[in-house]
């Protein structure tokens, strides 16, 4: 997923289609989808009561990348839209605006948010690469666009014609600090009870404890590590079920590790290792540097 920066404007894509007559006033709604290493979460749509225009994708001053629709699937209401990196370095996250307009001129909006993960992984949208993604797509209608509204780059760069779109980009970097940083601090306090002969439980035990549950208790973890607060406070993206999963996930590795005949402190020392790289990469990854 990477391109040429060949200094062509973002251009809208517009495919028409047969359509029927649609009731129903005019109305806006938001899908939000944050894809990041293979992993799929649909955050809040927190956008549909902002007043947002039915019509945004008319500035075009995002030049690294382009979207349009390529295809569409009426049985299982599916579009298939393809993004392509025009600039000449990798694209490590992007947001697509997309909107569908009914033959009655009711419009739907919608954004698709990708974030390949820190770039020492090595994944992203490759100068000249496209990769394509599927989105719902309600039918009967008369036309869709697309449109890339922000995209990140691998040397933290950015361009952007949604602020709000870059914003959730941001937030869900943050986000992912604050999750890493939970990790290692419950690792760490988990290896410190030299008594405690199930270190791993304990560790998924502490995520737990500190899964947040309240905006009070994130604006906290976003003081403790320093940031910048969250753009959109709402759908700050520190998902309880990322973390619950993270804590399952730790259970059972160290159940295997030791069945394995691995010491589970000594496996949990090593996970240690790799949660404070991988938290240290996110903090890196997070300083997005936002150019008038």
């Amino acid at each position: 997923m990477r391109m040429q920066v060949l200094g062509i404007c973002l251009l809208t894509a517009s495919v028409a289609l047969a359509a029927s007559p649609q009731n129903g006033a005019s109305r806006i709604t938001h899908e939000e989808t944050v894809v990041r290493n293979a992993y799929t979460l649909l955050l809040p749509g927190a956008l549909a009561a902002q007043g947002r225009s039915a019509t945004p994708l008319t500035q075009d001053k995002v030049q690294g990348a382009t979207a349009e629709f390529t295809s569409f699937d009426r049985i299982r209401e599916i579009g298939t839209f393809r993004i392509t990196n025009t600039s000449n370095k990798d694209i490590t996250a992007y947001t697509v605006a997309r909107i569908v307009t009914f033959q009655n001129g009711q419009s739907q909006w919608s954004e698709t948010m990708k974030d390949f993960g820190p770039s020492s992984l090595g994944a992203a949208l490759h100068p000249g690469a496209v990769e394509e993604i599927e989105v719902n797509v309600k039918f009967p209608n008369v036309e869709a666009t697309a449109k890339v509204t922000a995209v990140v780059y691998a040397d933290l760069t950015c361009e952007w014609s949604d602020s709000e779109a870059l914003g959730r980009i941001e937030d869900h970097r943050k986000s992912m600090v604050i999750m890493e940083g939970i990790r290692v601090e419950a690792i760490k306090a988990a290896l410190a009870e030299s008594a405690n002969d199930h270190p791993g439980a304990k560790a998924a035990s502490i995520i737990r404890q500190r899964i947040p549950t309240d905006q009070a208790s994130v604006e906290a973890l976003v003081k403790r590590e320093k940031l910048s607060p969250f753009a959109h406070p709402s759908s700050s993206g520190v998902s309880p079920g990322y973390m619950e999963d993270d804590a399952k996930k730790l259970e059972h590795e160290t159940k295997e590790a030791i069945r394995a005949g691995r010491s589970e402190r000594d496996y949990l020392s090593d996970q240690l290792e790799y949660a404070e790289k991988q938290y240290q990469a996110e903090r890196e990854y997070a300083q997005i540097r936002r150019q008038p």
